[in-house]
């Protein structure tokens, strides 16, 4: 993420950026708020070409695509949730090594962080992870600039007088238009590099968003790796990275291995029911609506309902999606000590599914301890909270089809 030391202010770049564009209420609304960020001493994207690619994205042949600033806001780290397109979503290494010197020389963040908003007090990261992180690091508390986007992504057209007009892409094209304008905005190694474990990762998403890659494979089908269509996809993804012939062939072996045919095994009501029945765990179900048995006891943790009285402990079911873990237990322990709820333990059991699991065991080990870091933290402030309510129990649900998956059980 470039860090100048120096604040640029709203000029010539902007000024290009608006050059031959009508008054479009999209137009109009981005410059507002880029007026709002350089009068609040922060950096124009549009003056950086890394920056700049995230309202650029890369669009199929003939077109130009564009995505828009809504809004500039300061939020706080806490507001922000992940949606990064790494393999990991933050380096401390690389944070600590790179970013941080720079941030303490320029005594803030220049460039905003920019993302689309969750819900209206918490919003997705598409560009600024590790800044962000950075920041809070050595700045806890303090407030971070952010830039809304718009989610659409805008298909641009010249009218009859010359003047740019937006349409909105709609289907697979917006899809994957939106997801590479998060992963073209770190390209080479002016930004923390992509490493190969996240070029696989983004050729599986991509070629769920659309199989065509813009059209660079037309068959739609999984692309073999000599005949120049997989070179053309990774132009596409990674222009400036990535070019070794062998590097790619790695890169691409690595896909073929878990694309298109799934890796991981399906998570079901039944093999849920498996997991916990091996652990000697109460099963959660209870008869639903429609006379089958239903998962409302393990999906609706907030309700204290299941609880597993051979164990003496309270059942939590939860992935490591966003920040389903923390809204879903965290949350939910404070809502129950602050409302003096009386509960039969403090103990708490999790069945814990990993979100976009590796195809590759040991990247899914990787996963599953970030996971139990996190844990660790939530019980630590639990504590500092005077909380008396503890995760005692995580079980790792087995998720891939490698035999050497077996799932895990940690004791916290």
């Amino acid at each position: 993420m470039n860090q100048p030391t120096t604040t640029s202010h709203l000029k010539g770049a902007a000024k290009r950026a608006a050059k031959n564009v009508d008054h479009s209420p999209l137009v109009e609304g981005e410059n507002a708020a880029l007026r709002q960020a350089d009068a609040a001493g922060f950096t124009n994207p549009h003056s950086d070409p890394d920056h700049r690619a995230t309202l650029f994205p890369p669009a199929p042949a003939g077109k130009r695509y564009r995505r828009f600033i809504k809004s500039f806001k300061m939020v706080e780290y806490s507001q922000l949730t992940d949606k990064n397109n790494r393999h990991a979503d933050v380096d401390p290494k690389h944070c600590r090594e790179v970013l941080v010197p720079l941030l303490e020389r320029a005594n803030q963040i220049n460039f905003p962080i920019m993302g689309r908003a969750k819900t209206p007090v918490s919003f997705y990261t598409d560009h600024g992870h590790n800044r962000s992180w950075s920041s809070n690091d050595l700045w806890p508390g303090r407030s971070l600039p952010f830039l809304e986007l718009r989610p659409e992504i805008y298909d641009i057209t010249v009218g009859p007088s010359g003047s740019e007009v937006y349409t909105v892409v709609a289907g697979p094209e917006e899809s994957l238009g939106e997801y590479l304008s998060e992963v073209r905005c770190n390209p080479g190694y002016k930004n923390k590099p992509y490493t190969k474990f996240c070029a696989t990762e983004h050729l599986k998403e991509c070629f769920k968003l659309d199989p065509t890659f813009h059209g660079c494979n037309p068959s739609r089908q999984f692309p073999t790796r000599n005949g120049g269509i997989f070179d053309k996809i990774m132009d596409l993804l990674h222009p400036e990275q990535f070019l070794n012939k062998g590097t790619r062939t790695q890169i691409y072996n690595r896909w073929k291995q878990g694309a298109p045919t799934s890796a991981t095994t399906a998570q079901t009501q039944a093999s849920r029911t498996n997991e916990l029945a091996k652990l000697g765990w109460d099963q959660g179900l209870i008869p639903g609506k429609n006379g089958q048995m239903s998962e409302y006891n393990r999906e609706t943790f907030k309700n204290w309902e299941w609880y597993d009285s051979k164990n003496n402990a309270y059942l939590g079911m939860t992935t490591s999606n966003g920040n389903k873990f923390k809204e879903k237990i965290f949350l939910n322990c404070i809502e129950a000590h602050c409302s003096n709820r009386i509960l039969q333990s403090s103990d708490i059991n999790l069945l814990f599914v990993i979100d976009k699991p590796s195809h590759v065991l040991a990247n899914l080990e990787t996963q599953r301890d970030n996971q139990v870091t996190e844990i660790v933290k939530v019980n630590t402030m639990l504590k500092t909270l005077g909380i008396k309510l503890r995760i005692k129990m995580v079980r790792f649900v087995k998720q891939l089809k490698d035999t050497n998956d077996t799932g895990r059980t940690v004791t916290v």
